[in-house]
């Protein structure tokens, strides 16, 4: 059983707050440990399993747009959307999907002009949308032939 006093979803929250996600986890090991149903750790321990896990990454070949998921929790209530921009920084439309699973890809052609995309996966908890992971936006240059 833990003994540090000071362990708690309030200092976890802190150091999460501040970047500090393996002191974040260390604090929730020992808070849940202290009280296993402390509700406010368990949200959070699951919060900090997600930052540490998620990954979305987009990848381009110039004919179609690849989006990469892996590790989404509850898959089945999480949703990716993509937006393509074009050099102006205008919308030029974009897609939302639900994940379905934990790990997946999905392609996507390209508008026919220059453009950029954007992604990002959300979970939907309750009546509030949770960030679960964004990816790095990539961009072709030149249109399709």
């Amino acid at each position: 059983m833990s003994e540090d006093p000071l362990a708690s979803a309030t200092l976890a929250r802190l150091y999460l707050e501040q970047g500090h996600l393996d002191r974040a986890r260390g604090v929730i090991r020992a808070a849940l440990e202290r009280s296993p149903f402390d509700g406010r750790a368990l949200v959070l321990a699951e919060r900090l399993e997600t930052l540490h896990r998620a990954s979305l990454v987009l990848s381009s070949d110039g004919e179609r747009l690849v989006a990469r998921w892996h590790y989404v929790p509850r898959p089945r209530t999480a949703y990716m959307t993509i937006q393509w921009f074009d050099d102006r920084g205008e919308a030029l439309g974009g897609h939302t999907l639900a994940c379905e699973t934990t790990g997946g890809e999905r392609e996507f052609p390209w508008p026919s002009v220059a453009a950029a995309a954007a992604a990002a996966i959300r979970r939907c908890d309750g009546d509030r949308w949770i960030p679960v992971a964004v990816a790095r936006a990539v961009a072709r240059r030149d249109g399709a032939p």
